[in-house]
């Protein structure tokens, strides 16, 4: 019986050690910021300036202050690798956005553009 429970106290630590290797293995958080950025980068699209919108939510290190997107387009699955991405990977990290709370967006050639 103690040798089971050891077995599984094992196992316990070397899959909860892989989880954590995962996401602060350098290449595996560059993998997942790349993901980001496309699919931030397919989610802004517009035809008119009141498509945009502007998600503060996204902010963090590596990310920016900001994630503009089409206000019809479903985030969830960016904005939950967004939370991975933060939580595993920029941990400890702060990125000031205060001057950025004003920035104003509008429609240009397709895309939400900031003015500036």
């Amino acid at each position: 019986m103690k040798k089971l429970l050891v077995l599984l106290l094992i196992f316990s630590v070397i899959l909860i050690g892989s989880y954590f290797f995962k996401y602060k293995n350098g290449s595996t958080c560059e993998n997942l910021l790349e993901r980001i950025n496309i699919l931030a980068i397919s989610s802004n699209y517009c035809d008119v300036d009141d498509e945009c919108y502007i998600n503060r939510e996204y902010n963090g290190c590596g990310l920016g202050c900001y994630l503009v997107h089409n206000k019809n387009e479903n985030v969830d699955e960016l904005m939950g690798l967004v939370n991975i991405y933060k939580k595993e990977c920029s941990a400890g990290c702060f990125k000031d956005c205060a001057l950025e709370t004003k920035s104003k967006f509008h429609c240009k050639d397709n895309k939400c553009v900031k003015i500036e």
